[in-house]
């Protein structure tokens, strides 16, 4: 059978149309799968970008809090516990202000309270920027205190509660013959007694009675660097005064000389020395049960040189000035039964915290002779951290001081250090290598040390023999 040749030429067409259509279907469906596995390469590449962004981002997050929370600790560690602070004065410290609670006032001392003026702490809270809370902490406030600076010399005579051995020593017998029992029975320089034959002994006037009356041995009980130890003595009759004695210099206070710091006039309080006085033989601090205050004048001087600290010499007067109350680590508290206003170098003036202090010029009043305090320039030279908490450093830098006593010298202890009109504190030791140089301490320690009911009287001294 055959067919036309157009029908032929038709069906080719038709074939090729087909191959056509197929070739475009089986294209489009390449076309579709290479779109599609290119959308989802894509779509892949855009989820792992982003999941990419939140690992930074949750990274990122995480070493911002981290670093917070460190600087945070780092800012909490660095505000201290406590401020100081004027009536007048505001508290900031790096970038925080506190915020005071008034309802937790409390005031520090019997002492230094008066009708004017006030020591008292209040809790508050440091706050970042004035409106974080950052840390808890306590808030001194020196509300209206005004002082009379001292300069001038005073006489302290203090009687301890304790009997220290300060010397063992022979007793003559007759036929030139002596005898130690004290040394005989162990007794040695520095052991504190507290008790013989049974009875408690704190002074040397009624241990002498004691062993004077004795009828035979006597026991005594005493303290050696904090171990208690027992020891029997034999008093022996001393050829020189018919007396029983054991051979025994003993101590039971102290007498000595000082500078005061600063009066509160309304009250007569006051403060000098500007450091704690120890037993002069142990280092030790000594009890008191009472202590006088007296006048005293300075009668001459022995000037300071490299490797020998100078000393003011002085004598006590008769006129009796006051008690003393404590001995702090920071220098002795009294008080006068009269102002000395008219020995006062300058008015009242305020006092200056260690925040004010600068680093430059600044003047003491002492005593150096019989006129009187007069006013010498020094130098602060070096100031330690708030957090160090040490006293700072001076230079004597008057050309009348240095030729007189050659910088700073004993007995000038207590002297007041001025700067900028306000009493920041006073001179408290003297460099043994250089007396021109010394150190001063904060006026802020010496009251905080008055505001302590529990500080005692530490002193040293000679007393009576056995």
């Amino acid at each position: 059978m055959s067919f036309p040749r157009s029908f032929l030429r038709l069906r080719s067409i038709n074939k090729i149309i087909l191959a056509k259509s197929f070739l475009q279907v089986i294209n489009k469906g390449v076309n579709e799968h290479i779109i599609s596995s290119r959308f989802k390469k894509e779509r892949n590449v855009q989820v792992i970008k982003m999941k990419i962004t939140i690992c930074r981002f949750i990274r990122s997050a995480v070493a911002v809090s981290a670093a917070a929370f460190l600087l945070f600790g780092l800012l909490c560690g660095a505000i201290p516990e406590s401020f100081s602070r004027t009536s007048d004065g505001a508290v900031r410290c790096f970038l925080c202000s506190v915020s005071e609670n008034r309802e937790s006032v409390e005031s520090l001392s019997p002492y230094l309270t008066t009708s004017e003026s006030d020591i008292y702490t209040v809790n508050g809270d440091a706050m970042l920027f004035g409106v974080i809370p950052v840390k808890s902490v306590n808030v001194k406030v020196y509300d209206n205190f005004r002082v009379l600076p001292g300069g001038m010399p005073f006489g302290i005579k203090i009687n301890s509660n304790r009997l220290t051995v300060a010397g063992v020593v022979e007793v003559p017998c007759g036929s030139g013959n002596k005898a130690c029992p004290a040394k005989d029975a162990g007794l040695e320089e520095g052991d504190v007694i507290r008790k013989a034959d049974g009875r408690d002994v704190t002074s040397a006037d009624e241990f002498v009675s004691l062993i004077e009356n004795s009828k035979g041995n006597v026991k005594l009980i005493c303290d050696r660097n904090g171990v208690e130890k027992e020891f029997t003595v034999s008093p022996v009759t001393s050829s020189s005064d018919g007396k029983r004695k054991i051979g025994l210099w003993l101590r039971d206070g102290t007498a000595g000389i000082g500078t005061v710091t600063f009066i509160i006039p309304e009250t007569g309080v006051f403060m000098g020395l500007g450091h704690s006085i120890c037993d002069s033989g142990s280092g030790e601090k000594i009890s008191m049960s009472s202590g006088t205050v007296t006048g005293a004048v300075i009668t001459g001087v022995t000037k300071g040189k490299s490797g020998d600290p100078g000393e003011l010499k002085g004598e006590f007067t008769d006129r009796l000035l006051g008690t003393v109350k404590e001995n702090t680590d920071a220098g002795v508290l009294g008080q006068l039964k009269e102002i000395p206003e008219e020995q006062a170098p300058e008015g009242p003036v305020e006092i200056g915290l260690r925040e004010e202090i600068k680093i430059g010029a600044a003047y003491i009043w002492c005593t150096t002779d019989n006129t009187g305090p007069k006013k010498y320039s020094i130098e602060i030279e070096n100031l330690p951290s708030l957090s160090e908490g040490s006293n700072f450093e001076i230079k004597v830098t008057d050309p009348e001081l240095i030729s007189k006593t050659g910088g700073i010298v004993q007995g000038m202890s207590g002297s007041p250090i001025i700067q900028n009109g306000k009493l920041i504190g006073a001179v408290t030791h003297v460099m043994v290598n250089d007396p021109e140089r010394g150190y001063g301490i904060f006026v802020e320690k010496m009251l905080d040390s008055a505001s302590d009911p529990g500080s005692e009287l530490q002193k040293s001294g000679s007393g009576n023999a056995a």
